[in-house]
């Protein structure tokens, strides 16, 4: 039996002089839409109001603040626009977030991935209607979507994080909204390779190639992986068989003995590497 595809309702749009207004949701069950007013000055986007309404009072309300001149940019997590969803709470504190000068840029590029992730899955939740479940079937789902458990932690604590903005600006019921637990997977290998698994792969490799410095330094020495890729021939003492690694201690680092194999290898490679290049 064949099933009719619902047609989705198309969302209205409409421009007054130099502002631009769209549908960003809705329609809502009495009709109204969320809009977004915006302005382009010098090629960027200026948000000039956000707001539920129908497109009749939306058009009327815009039309009037042209007329009168109101037409600069405003802060968007102003009492302009009340949130009602936890979408709109998680744009407006999106914005505030974008005007702090305390944080590095790097920290507002990772929130605003965050927050956009909470909003594709907690968009349509009303605020006052969010609770406790609502972010465990969050949890669940991201991590069913393969979701590494690290970023599904750094995306509840941005939603939480925005839950407590809201709060403070009486925009979210004064209540906590807890934090559901969620256990890192491990990431130990599931075997270690044996001994002739890595002679194998030595036999398997070009003796000049980085690949073949690379498995033979740490199969020998048992150095990690980051702390390989970090050597420079500085590091390395060949005379006395000896790796300075550097490290997180009071001396700064550690000595890794080298094998006669390894420091016979290293020599053979070195070539005329300057003491501050790379081993690989």
């Amino acid at each position: 039996m064949s099933t009719k595809k619902t047609k989705k309702t198309k969302r209205p749009k409409f421009t007054v002089g130099p502002v631009k207004v769209r549908a960003a949701r809705g329609p809502s069950d009495e009709g109204a839409w969320y809009w977004r007013a915006v302005r382009y000055i010098d090629g960027a986007e200026h948000t000039l109001w956000t707001g539920w309404a129908t497109q009749e009072v939306a058009e009327a309300n815009i039309s009037a603040q042209v007329a009168a001149g109101n037409i600069e940019p405003v802060d968007r997590s102003s009492a302009v626009a009340i949130p009602r969803t936890m979408g709109d709470l998680l744009e407006c504190w999106m914005y505030a977030e974008e005007q702090r000068q305390d944080i590095k840029a790097k920290t507002k590029q990772v929130n605003k991935y965050y927050a956009r992730k909470g909003k594709a899955y907690l968009g349509h939740v009303a605020i006052r209607q969010m609770q406790f479940h609502h972010l465990e079937t969050f949890r669940d789902e991201r991590l069913e979507a393969n979701a590494a458990p690290n970023v599904v932690r750094g995306e509840i604590s941005v939603i939480r994080r925005a839950w407590k903005w809201g709060i403070a600006r009486q925009y979210c019921p004064n209540r906590e909204l807890p934090r559901p637990l969620l256990k890192a997977a491990s990431v130990r290998p599931k075997r270690t390779p044996s001994v002739e698994d890595v002679r194998r792969t030595l036999g398997a490799l070009n003796p000049d190639s980085w690949a073949f410095t690379t498995t033979l330094l740490i199969a020998e020495t048992g150095m990690r992986v980051g702390e390989v890729a970090a050597l420079t021939w500085n590091n390395i003492d060949l005379e006395q068989g000896i790796a300075k690694v550097p490290y997180r201690s009071k001396t700064g680092r550690r000595d890794v003995p080298l094998s006669d194999t390894l420091t016979s290898h290293l020599t053979s490679v070195r070539g005329d590497a300057s003491s501050k290049a790379r081993v690989l």
